[in-house]
């Protein structure tokens, strides 16, 4: 990673977006020569944030409003769009993850108007968490609370030195006892305040044996372990340290990692062990998501349809055109935990036109993507709302660049432990806003 010095130059208070514990301490200045530096707060990983957008922002300038290939103006744009979603029988929307709140409300909106179906993103859908919460309910806190509150912390499945740099000093770990428990495939780093001896960790060969850990935990915050069934010795020992320690602490920070996402199981022995931690010390369970505004997404999809994730807006028939002006296709909004991913329905020939939108992020995960996926994607007639340059790009029917939230647009975002920050608009730009577009594009649909 390149060092970026400081300039004594004047600074624009930001918030970070490089992921979901959204710094607000931040500030960014940018030289004459078009250099950006971060003030010292800004870790290794917001730093690349800022320097990517910067550079998506260049890119995407560039290249302009385009139909078909061809430069256009907005109003061909929104025009060619419009008369692709009326034609379409099974719209897919995906990509709300990294717009803000009022551009994620516009999507559903589109959504529910065009009778399409709407999934966050376009990556198998990662429920373990939903199930949990249905189960059990949240039990969380603002990242001040834990911070002032917490004396220790137990991180599951979480490596929160590579994907949140700064979630140790937020907490103040520093001056905490530490535990972990993953697996060995988790990748993990060391880092201040989280090295041995401040982090005690169990490794365990398999997320099965994860689940047994967990299990083991459980039993004996309950008080239920049979001594004829001894636990692995290695496994009892931190198990006793853990809740000698938890009995005289004010509060303990549990950290979910987004590999819970996919591991139901795993995720509701979290969420169990949680509330049972409860009877003995105050515990928060915080979900450390890579992704720095899926919570957002979620909740906005949530209020404005009842469900999660994955939503049908088709109607009963998806073989029948959708309704039009304003009412949802023949039937109520239908969820699924997998039934309406984008990856399945795009498994199953089951969508004919693509609505989605691609930040610099996307860029980067693409090539991660099942190569079956992306040919599925790349073989849809598409519209694309782009902050950077990208392979669905290319080829789009419609193409338009957006404003990226916390860069050149100002937008609310939810932060992980539930938060509503501003992220402030940082440079003027070129680039249109999303949220205004989807209206405009509305509008047209009539």
């Amino acid at each position: 990673m390149k060092e970026l010095a400081l300039l004594p130059i004047s600074r624009t208070p930001a918030v970070c977006l490089g992921c979901t514990l959204l710094c607000d301490d931040v500030t960014i200045a940018i030289s004459e020569r078009g250099e950006i530096h971060c003030s010292e707060q800004c870790c290794a990983r917001g730093i690349d944030w800022f320097l990517r957008e910067a550079a998506a922002e260049r890119q995407s300038v560039a290249s302009g409003i385009r139909c078909g290939g061809e430069p256009a103006t907005q109003g061909e744009a929104i025009q060619r769009a419009a008369e692709m979603i009326l034609a379409a029988r099974s719209p897919l929307i995906c990509g709300l993850t990294s717009a803000s709140l009022a551009e994620q409300q516009a999507l559903v909106k589109l959504a529910l108007q065009t009778g399409a179906v709407i999934d966050l993103d376009w990556h198998a859908p990662q429920t373990g968490n939903l199930v949990a919460l249905q189960h059990t309910g949240r039990i969380t806190a603002t990242l001040g609370q834990v911070a002032a509150q917490a004396d220790l912390c137990l991180l599951i499945e979480a490596a929160p030195e590579r994907t949140h740099p700064r979630m140790g000093e937020r907490f103040a770990w520093q001056r905490s006892s530490g535990w972990r428990f993953r697996t060995d495939d988790l990748s993990v780093e060391s880092a201040p305040g989280l090295e041995a001896p401040a982090l005690t960790e169990l490794v365990c060969s398999s997320a099965d044996e994860l689940n047994d850990l967990i299990w083991w935990l459980r039993a004996f915050v309950r008080g239920i372990g049979d001594p004829a069934q001894q636990c692995p010795p290695g496994w009892k020992e931190a198990f006793d340290q853990f809740l000698v320690a938890v009995r005289t602490a004010r509060g303990v920070a549990v950290v979910g990692g987004a590999a819970l996402a996919g591991q139901p199981a795993l995720a509701l022995q979290v969420h169990q062990l949680v509330r049972e931690l409860n009877e003995w010390c105050k515990t928060w369970l915080l979900l450390a998501s890579e992704d720095r505004n899926a919570a957002g997404a979620e909740s906005v999809l949530t209020w404005s349809t009842g469900f999660p994730r994955c939503v049908d807006l088709r109607g009963n028939n998806p073989d029948e055109a959708p309704a039009r002006n304003g009412r949802i296709g023949k039937g109520e909004a239908r969820w699924s935990r997998t039934e309406f991913s984008a990856a399945k329905l795009l498994a199953g020939n089951e969508c004919d036109l693509l609505i989605c939108c691609l930040t610099a992020e996307e860029e980067i995960a693409w090539p991660n993507l099942p190569t079956a996926l992306r040919e599925a994607l790349l073989g849809l007639p598409r519209i694309v709302f782009y902050s950077s340059d990208h392979p669905l790009v290319a080829g789009a029917d419609v193409a338009i660049p957006v404003a990226q939230v916390g860069w050149d647009s100002s937008g609310d975002l939810i932060r992980l432990d539930e938060l509503t920050l501003t992220a402030p608009r940082i440079i003027a730009s070129e680039r249109l806003g999303l949220e205004g577009l989807v209206a405009d594009l509305l509008e047209e649909l009539g």
